[in-house]
């Protein structure tokens, strides 16, 4: 198979995908598109089976987004390398080595607006690598869950939205510019007006979020970050946050964390 639109011909027709190792999908034919959502008993199921290399989705930069469920839940993504180089840009992925300031690359993009409560989605077991993305903003490059609204006047306007029990585990995820995985940007889930001053505040954050297991190597910005959720507890691994400068982090080992090594902010 070259082109995944077979499979997403058939989602959610069935509840199970399974793309064979070894087979390769390259630029456009690469974007995984699940329609519809599946149920607690029966969720919507990608992987891999036979023998040999993952099944590989490679945007090669012709792709924003490779997987982007909207609106969508009960799914579970695993056993899948993904990648999305853009050639036009640097690749070394050395540092401050990033040239691309103008186009947003990532392997999954989660969203959701005006839908309530988005269940069960699972990342697991994914391998992505060398995403090239736009350095200057925050949300390219890993994994990432984000809810929207409009804001009118200063007020929220629709259904208010969050996820609720997501497993992000056991991914290995590398040469990245700029994060590895990022968790949940919510307009629902203000609490300050210092970073959004147009958007009014309130607190309806996702639940029963799970990051766990994940492996990151070489990326440009924040490997992992959660917030606008409820439960979920900060377990350092470095951190200095918000209005940093002139700050150096440098030959770092951390293993076991849980509140400890370190966070400075101000």
């Amino acid at each position: 198979m070259t082109s995944l639109t077979k499979a997403n011909r058939h989602l959610p027709l069935v509840d199970k995908i399974l793309l064979m190792r070894r087979s390769v999908f390259n630029g456009s034919a690469a974007s995984l598109a699940i329609s519809g959502s599946g149920t607690a008993e029966n969720p919507i199921v990608v992987g891999a089976c036979g023998d040999g290399n993952r099944p590989q989705l490679n945007g090669a930069g012709e792709l924003e987004n490779l997987i982007s469920p909207s609106e969508q839940e009960y799914i579970e993504i695993s056993g899948l390398e993904i990648t999305n180089l853009d050639e036009k840009f640097n690749s070394s992925f050395g540092l401050n080595s990033n040239n691309n300031t103008q186009k947003n690359l990532r392997a999954v993009n989660v969203t959701a607006e005006d839908f309530g409560v988005v269940h069960g989605i699972a990342l697991t077991d994914l391998f992505i690598h060398s995403v090239n993305g736009n350095l200057g903003a925050k949300w390219n490059d890993g994994i990432f869950f984000s809810v929207g609204a409009t804001v009118n006047n200063g007020e929220l306007l629709g259904v208010p939205t969050k996820y609720d029990q997501v497993l992000i585990a056991g991914n290995k995820i590398e040469k990245v510019d700029r994060s590895g995985i990022e968790l949940v940007s919510s307009e629902w889930s203000k609490k300050s007006l210092g970073n959004s001053p147009s958007a009014p505040r309130n607190w309806f954050p996702s639940t029963h979020v799970v990051v766990r297991d994940n492996q990151n190597r070489h990326v440009g910005g924040d490997a992992i970050t959660v917030h606008d959720t409820d439960g979920v507890q900060h377990g350092q691994g470095l951190d200095t946050d918000h209005v940093s400068s002139y700050s150096v982090m440098q030959y770092n080992y951390t293993h076991n964390n849980e509140g400890g090594f370190m966070l400075i902010m101000n």
